[in-house]
């Protein structure tokens, strides 16, 4: 019998790639390095053929890609962008100058790939997440980019992104988060996400906590590399809240460090900074022909809750009236901080399904509701609330509606809102 990879070597049309892609991440992986630096091997390291910019961090280093990509597509490079998790679409996440991979072109580098892997042990099949990194790298050499910004997927020593040596590492942030995979002290989360910086290259850091920077240097130390801090300029962006300033004032001196061999003009950056596409951070949408904003935010942990309340404290006292909250998790501890957050700022709160492995019922999500709140709270799947250009309830005049807790939550409300046949990829998700 033809096994996994064989069979894919043969496929024929999208439909039966989603199948391939659904077969790897049931397959599971293994948290290491090994089977994707087969596949790559295979593939004759794409790789170590581009110029890259590596990014890891708990919280920002979607925003600061983003940002990375804009400032060098401003300044006339050919850009490669590997992002995760997509927000509607998988091919999302493999970008030259911002284009989406075609579905055609994934099914074409499947082929190549599945053909020149050949036959392993299916130990040594790669997961999901890997095949599509390695994916990524092939597209990006194939479209010939001068520079590519990769993101980390998860940490950062045994993330597949790290077979790439770049030429400048970034931490953007370390707080806790995925405290199963990578430790539950700071300094734990620091040495995994450390694990970027790569011998004889630049690195670069953002606001870390003490603990987690004294880790860092040390990493910097043992492998030579060259450690500098952002500079505390906080250029304009078009995406909203103060935490993307930060962002924004890393991307910039993250361009200024790779000066020499990719020159930019300060003045085009900082025109880029304003200009940078990136959803659901905080993102203003119309609903209901234009008569309701609702807002997309995807944060999912203590820090980014942190500046998810200083998003609504602003609101509240712009609009004068208390907006109507969304919210969805796939953590009890994420569930109960993200209550605990916003709770102050409403007196309406639709506790949600959605769809992903990992989403907790409506019914959990209550148990961590404050025993003070008193405002109304209803359970409700995710299709009752939205479809496409709408949201179904009845909403106060100046009110605004505030989805948040989760990227997975608000890419399945994104693709409900946007398109009237929805592509129901967050089957795809990690």
């Amino acid at each position: 019998m033809d096994s996994l990879i064989e069979k894919a070597s043969r496929l024929t049309d999208y439909a039966d790639l989603k199948d391939f892609f659904l077969a790897l991440k049931e397959n599971g992986g293994n948290y290491d390095l090994q089977n994707v630096t087969l596949l790559s091997e295979r593939l004759e390291r794409p790789e170590q053929k581009l110029k890259c910019i590596h990014v890891a961090g708990t919280n920002g280093k979607g925003s600061t890609c983003a940002m990375l990509e804009s400032i060098f597509r401003e300044n006339g490079y050919r850009t490669g962008l590997y992002t995760s998790p997509h927000l509607i679409r998988l091919s999302e996440r493999i970008q030259v100058d911002r284009v989406p991979i075609t579905e055609s072109r994934m099914l074409e580098l499947t082929v190549e790939m599945a053909g020149k892997l050949g036959e392993i042990p299916e130990s040594m099949w790669p997961s999901f997440f890997e095949w599509m990194t390695v994916m990524a790298f092939l597209h990006f050499v194939k479209e010939g980019v001068d520079i590519a910004i990769i993101e980390t997927g998860m940490g950062g020593t045994k993330d597949a992104t790290n077979i790439l040596t770049p030429e400048l590492s970034v931490i953007t942030s370390i707080s806790r988060d995925h405290e199963a995979m990578l430790g539950d002290t700071i300094e734990a989360i620091a040495e995994e996400k450390a694990g970027i910086i790569k011998p004889g290259r630049q690195a670069l850091i953002g606001k870390l906590p003490d603990e987690a920077e004294q880790v860092v240097r040390r990493r910097v130390n043992a492998v030579g590399s060259q450690l500098f801090k952002f500079d505390e300029d906080f250029p304009e962006t078009n995406l909203e809240g103060a935490y993307q300033r930060h962002n924004a004032a890393l991307a910039l001196k993250a361009s200024e460090l790779l000066n020499e061999p990719f020159p930019v003009a300060r003045q085009r950056a900082l025109l880029a900074l304003e200009s940078v596409a990136w959803r659901a951070r905080w993102e203003s949408v119309s609903v209901n022909d234009g008569e309701h904003e609702l807002i997309l935010d995807c944060s999912h942990n203590e820090e980014a809750f942190e500046s998810l309340e200083e998003q609504l404290k602003i609101m509240v006292e712009l609009k004068g009236v208390s907006p109507l909250i969304v919210v969805g998790a796939t953590s009890q501890a994420r569930a109960e901080s993200l209550l605990r957050t916003v709770v102050p700022y409403t007196d309406q709160l639709f506790l949600v399904e959605f769809n992903h492995e990992r989403a907790l019922t409506p019914e959990t999500i209550r148990e961590f509701l404050p025993k003070d709140f008193r405002g109304t709270v209803q359970e409700i799947r995710v299709d009752e609330l939205f479809s496409y250009g709408r949201f179904s309830l009845e909403v106060k005049p100046g009110q605004a509606i505030v989805v948040t807790g989760s990227i997975y939550m608000t890419g399945e409300i994104s693709d409900l809102l946007t398109s009237p046949k929805p592509f129901r990829e967050y089957c795809l998700q990690d």
